[in-house]
């Protein structure tokens, strides 16, 4: 059996094990070139050597597994270039097995590594990520100041998959406006609450009032494409007014933005 076909299933193992696993599934799809391909042959290498090792163990202990590993032996012994000097059917079995536990392993790892403790790894490098992702955690609005000014406040309705390229954010309004062109404050112009009524705009399923009963807050979404935002923060309405009532004054000057708890700028060429 050819080399290459022997170096490419535990190739392929790795890759499948790197898009799957909780552990690894954020990084790799972030990466490209020689480092995706250093990151499947190292995970492809230890599902390898796992296969070793479970073969030995399943040969050791089950007649059953000698009698299938007898079958699968006849059907690709023919396929050899040569049997008595080529490549080992040892080798071409955990070769094999690398494939096949790719998946399986993945998905248990996944059970003590989760999600969440996966995607906040993934973006410990990326301020705006780690905005989103608290705001969704916390159920807190975000502001976000497009390149135009325009200025929306409102909740994140969908997390984020960083092993997909993001290019938009959906935000459910509760008002918008824009900055001024001397002070950059904030001045609202309109607010959704009053389209909203007493519903609460987190139930995004729920009726509106009428003449609106055929809508939904969920009807309302907006999408920001992200390389139009120019910056991003977390929103607080009693800091807010605070900040434009002067029940602040003399603990933060004049020029201080009504903001949240924190700011994000987001570059340019944030993917």
């Amino acid at each position: 059996m050819d080399v290459a076909i022997l170096l490419l299933l535990p190739l392929v193992g790795g890759y499948l094990f790197s898009g799957s696993c909780n552990l690894t599934r954020y990084l790799a799809s972030r990466e490209q070139g020689h480092r995706l391909y250093f990151r499947a042959a190292l995970w492809g290498f230890v599902l390898f050597v796992l296969a070793l090792v479970l073969r030995q163990w399943l040969k050791a202990e089950f007649e059953t597994y000698r009698a299938v590993e007898a079958k699968f032996h006849g059907l690709i012994g023919p396929y050899f270039k040569d049997p008595d000097k080529g490549y080992s059917f040892d080798l071409t079995v955990a070769a094999v097995g690398a494939l096949l536990l790719s998946v399986p392993v993945s998905k248990l790892w996944n059970l003590f590594y989760w999600r969440g403790t996966a995607l906040a790894k993934a973006i410990s490098h990326d301020y705006f990520e780690q905005l989103l992702n608290e705001a969704v955690a916390r159920t807190i609005p975000i502001a976000v100041s497009m390149k135009g000014r325009k200025v929306y406040v409102g909740f994140v309705t969908q997390t984020f998959d960083p092993s997909h390229d993001r290019k938009w954010i959906k935000i459910l309004p509760l008002v918008s406006g824009y900055r001024d062109n001397d002070t950059m404050r904030i001045v609202f112009v309109t607010n959704y609450r009053d389209a909203y009524g007493t519903i609460d705009p987190a139930n995004r399923a729920a009726p509106l009032a009428a003449p609106l009963g055929h809508l939904a807050p969920k009807d309302f979404g907006i999408v920001l494409p992200v390389d139009e935002i120019q910056s991003a923060n977390l929103f607080d309405l009693v800091a807010y007014k605070a900040f434009k009532t002067g029940q602040l004054a003399g603990k933060a000057s004049a020029t201080s933005q009504p903001v949240g708890v924190r700011r994000s700028s987001v570059p340019n060429n944030t993917r």
